[in-house]
């Protein structure tokens, strides 16, 4: 089992090295750069404002989260940890760096903040999955795309369907207990809501997209929708440092389809990458190195188990009793 192990970690490792070689070797082509020497700057301006405009959802949606279910939580606080996810995210494999964002919260909240990050990636998650089924039908037969985006609908009547799962007594510390209580917490937050503006984010990083590829080659709104959700769920696999890699291979083998160059697609693929995560996660390295968060050492103990239901109050005053007895 142990060489098993060490020849995937091998392989992984490789697939890994060569794509960053062959990355940097096209970083450093003259044909990379010469991509750049007839690109429309106002299109790069547009996808600029956009994707400030989709930070700003982003960072509603998530304050809106934790104030759904949580004490109310400050805004100033809800933005610090969102930003402070970003940064970590773009130096961490498959962007898992996001998950960090409990760490930038006061005490006493970071299991649920951590909870809650599960949660509004589970959104993020669903909305990609739709714009996924949508882009089907530009490249497969439309039978298939229709079977794709029924499939994406129906997590709408099973999500409401589980409701009456979820509030079952958790079943101990088993992992079914733990997932229960996720799903509990999910289910429990109005679900269109947020799946909305998971939605109308994920409809701004696509218009981010489709200015950036206006602003090196004359194409349509289709092509933004035939690649967008692929290159998000390519920069989101745990095989690079920010995703940087495989999502440029992937848009290395899709682009050229709608008549692209490899050039330009490597240049759109850095630069989206850079607007949606360099620069939100720039926002918050800044923020964090003028106001860093202050840790406490015994912050892990609340974060072993995010996902523990808090104890009855009837059960901890039959606790209290016994020893005023005494």
């Amino acid at each position: 089992m142990r060489i098993r192990g060490n020849s995937r970690l091998w392989i992984r490792n490789s697939l890994v090295v060569a794509i960053s070689a062959w990355l940097l070797w096209s970083l450093f082509h003259k044909e990379f750069w010469s991509a750049w020497r007839e690109v429309h700057g106002g299109w790069i301006l547009f996808a600029l404002l956009v994707t400030l405009t989709t930070l700003a959802v982003r960072a509603l949606k998530w304050h809106l989260l934790l104030v759904a279910k949580d004490p109310p939580c400050a805004r100033r606080e809800s933005v610090r940890a969102l930003l402070g996810g970003y940064a970590l995210a773009s130096v961490t494999p498959g962007r898992v760096g996001d998950l960090s964002r409990c760490m930038f919260v006061a005490e006493g909240r970071r299991g649920q903040t951590l909870l809650f990050t599960f949660v509004d990636k589970t959104f993020d998650l669903w909305a990609v999955l739709g714009y996924a089924a949508l882009s089907l039908f530009l490249f497969v037969p439309h039978i298939y795309a229709l079977a794709a985006a029924a499939a994406w609908l129906g997590l709408i009547p099973f999500f409401a369907a589980s409701r009456r799962w979820a509030r079952k007594p958790p079943s101990g510390a088993s992992r079914l207990g733990r997932f229960r209580v996720f799903w509990k917490t999910l289910t429990g937050i109005p679900a269109g809501r947020f799946g909305s503006w998971a939605l109308c984010a994920g409809a701004l990083d696509l218009l981010t997209l489709f200015f950036l590829l206006r602003a090196f080659h004359p194409t349509t709104f289709n092509v933004a929708l035939a690649t967008y959700p692929w290159l998000v769920i390519a920069g989101a696999l745990p095989l690079s440092i920010g995703g940087v890699g495989p999502r440029e291979g992937l848009s290395v083998l899709l682009l050229p389809f709608f008549s692209i160059s490899r050039t330009v697609a490597i240049n759109v693929s850095l630069v989206f990458f850079g607007f949606t995560a360099l620069l939100p996660a720039l926002f918050g390295a800044l923020w964090l190195l003028i106001h860093p968060p202050s840790f406490d050492p015994r912050m892990w103990k609340n974060l072993r188990n995010p996902f523990k239901p808090p104890r009855p109050v009837e059960n901890r005053e039959a606790q209290v009793a016994p020893q005023a007895e005494v």
